[in-house]
């Protein structure tokens, strides 16, 4: 984040606030990269290797397990093939402003929690997190046993009607 304004997109002097003249408002501070560096993003406020934006700003910390178990996704799942490369590197341009948006308004992060609740389960699953693993086995077990059998219970319901 800005380090002029604190990532708040405007500072207060003169008994008001005012648009940041560093950040212009937005808060976040984006470095242009250098043609010799590598595909990522640089920006000030990383946290070193910690980039989940929309999650950070959803859970409030980039320590938080839930980001950590998106980032272990991407580092062991999306980062070994170019096209999660090329996920992850469009993710980096795109996501930064929507992760200020979001860090801005409660209901926003509330909301962003419950929709990424279903990516988190199911990335913690993938890198080897044993709850996760049992969460999903789950699911797909009555996806596989108990859908079929509603399905006929219900046809079996509409013949006697």
């Amino acid at each position: 984040m800005c380090d002029n304004c604190g990532g708040r997109g405007q500072r207060f002097y003169d008994h008001r606030w005012h648009v940041c003249d560093k950040c212009r408002g937005r808060g976040w501070i984006y470095v242009p990269q250098r043609p010799h560096d590598d595909w990522r993003p640089r920006r000030h406020h990383d946290y070193g290797d910690f980039k989940c934006f929309v999650a950070t700003a959803a859970y409030g910390t980039p320590w938080e397990p839930n980001v950590a178990k998106l980032r272990r996704f991407r580092d062991q799942c999306l980062m070994t093939s170019p096209v999660g490369q090329g996920f992850v590197s469009l993710y980096y341009t795109a996501s930064p402003p929507l992760a200020h948006w979001i860090a801005r308004r409660p209901w926003a992060r509330a909301a962003t929690r419950v929709a990424l609740t279903p990516l988190v389960t199911v990335a913690g699953a993938l890198t080897g997190n044993p709850g996760d693993l049992a969460i999903v086995a789950g699911a797909v077990a009555f996806g596989l046993l108990g859908v079929p059998r509603l399905k006929r219970a219900l046809r079996r319901r509409r013949a006697k009607a």
